[in-house]
């Protein structure tokens, strides 16, 4: 088993980007803090989009938002996610009224994407971390910007991330020959999609429960391994 240092260096990347956030955060106004947060969202929107593109199956991606969306209203996911949240709040006796949103947020963003599940295939299978060191840069950047928003939440997603990239840590070997191109492109874009939403959520313009809307990217490997 090859240590994690890819993933580690990449939570590590998250906590300090949110740490740095936090606390810059409480000495910036707080016009300063919303528009570096829209701008933030902006680039969500624009990310969504450019991921979301490349798909070349439309049936896929509708089929499964849909299936996605209904498995997750039928499990209550967001609920739970929400009362999840809430309980780390209390364990860890946090005052953050924004520590609940901020974790689901952040989580989303840092764990939605195909970078997150090839980085640490590649460095199993590879040897490479090249993937991991790009997003640890990706991630730093907008942890900061979350982090003056949030506080702590995005130091815990931070760990979240750690544990969700481990799961591909250890069946990597079982994924190599699964995760073709075509099966990566259409992750990526039902992925693309939900970035899209969370830039959506951040400017305000409606309330996306992507929590439940998460299942759409199993629903999406599965097809894509089942008809690609």
């Amino acid at each position: 088993m090859v240590f994690p240092l890819g993933n580690t260096i990449n939570m590590a990347a998250v906590c300090a980007g949110g740490f740095i956030g936090m606390v810059l955060g409480e000495r910036i106004p707080e016009n300063v803090r919303g528009i570096v947060f829209q701008g933030l969202g902006l680039c969500a929107l624009l990310f969504g989009i450019s991921m979301a593109l490349p798909g070349r199956e439309p049936l896929l991606l509708i089929g499964s938002m849909l299936l996605g969306g209904i498995t997750g209203e039928l499990l209550q996911l967001e609920t739970r996610f929400a009362a999840a949240g809430n309980t780390l709040k209390a364990q860890l006796r946090l005052k953050n009224p924004a520590f609940t949103e901020g974790l689901i947020t952040a989580s989303l963003l840092f764990c939605v994407g195909s970078l997150a599940i090839l980085g640490p295939i590649e460095e199993v299978l590879q040897g490479s971390r090249t993937i991991l060191y790009t997003k640890s840069t990706l991630d730093f950047c907008a942890a900061m910007a979350l982090g003056a928003r949030y506080g702590s939440s995005v130091i815990c997603s931070g760990v979240l991330l750690w544990c969700y990239q481990g799961l591909f840590t250890l069946f990597a070997g079982l994924l190599q020959d699964v995760l073709t191109e075509p099966v990566q492109r259409e992750l990526n874009a039902v992925g693309g999609l939900l970035v899209l939403g969370i830039g959506i959520n951040m400017l305000g313009l409606t309330t996306l429960r992507l929590g439940s809307l998460l299942p759409a990217l199993l629903f999406a490997g599965v097809f894509g391994v089942l008809f690609l």
